[in-house]
């Protein structure tokens, strides 16, 4: 009679250790991500920043070019109008600066005081300004991008360059495709600066960052932040 085979004994202490971590590895991997974490958060928030001031920048370069555009298909003067408190801007036709203060260039103050007074004759709300190709946009503030402010501009008016830093401002764009030779100046929360360069002639208006030493040359303030 045969007898049964005795199955092999297994170590256990041989057995591979079941697939995980441990609490340990846990920890050590934690550790590892805050350190990379507390290292690369600067580069992260320094790149949104420097994202804001590109968008911040872009978006007054994309109205001029607008405004000189406006200005060659309607064949009159527009007008880029901005407010240092409010830290907007909004395009307006020349004829507005009749009115005589630039806080009323909104709305239909944008089409100049004619508009105004027959909006006022036919008991019409001054808002939603539109004529022309500048429907919709016309008179219409658009904001600054958070955490960037409206810092300066400097405006070659016949001659003089005028520098502003608060209250308001404007520059002029003609129906010849031309402009009144202008800069306006950003920063943003890092103590960074970017401006928008309109030469007279406006189709080459371009924005650019500034280097550190532009930045101090220009005394350029986030006091508005």
């Amino acid at each position: 009679m045969m007898e049964a085979e005795t199955p092999p004994r297994v170590n256990r202490a041989s057995r591979p250790h079941d697939a995980g971590f441990t609490l340990v590895e846990m920890l050590v991997v934690l550790a590892i991500m805050s350190i990379l974490l507390t290292i690369g958060a600067p580069s992260l928030k320094a790149f949104s920043e420097g994202r804001k001031l590109n968008a911040a920048a872009d978006s007054v370069r994309a109205l001029c070019l607008y405004a000189r555009d406006a200005a060659m298909a309607e064949g009159e003067t527009f007008v880029v109008v901005f407010d240092f408190s409010e830290q907007s801007f909004w395009l307006a036709k020349e004829t507005a600066l009749e009115l005589g203060d630039l806080a009323a260039t909104v709305g239909l103050g944008a089409l100049g005081p004619e508009a105004e007074d027959e909006a006022a004759e036919a008991g019409q709300v001054s808002e939603g300004a539109s004529a022309g190709q500048t429907r919709g946009i016309l008179g219409r503030p658009q904001q600054m991008v958070k955490s960037v402010v409206l810092s300066r501009i400097d405006v070659d008016r016949e001659g003089e360059i005028i520098t502003t830093t608060f209250d308001y401002d404007y520059i002029t764009f003609r129906a010849d495709g031309t402009a009144e030779p202008a800069s306006v100046y950003f920063m943003n929360a890092d103590n960074r600066g970017a401006v928008v360069d309109i030469p007279l002639a406006a189709a080459r208006t371009k924005m650019r960052r500034l280097s550190q030493e532009e930045v101090d040359h220009a005394g350029l303030s986030t006091e508005a932040l």
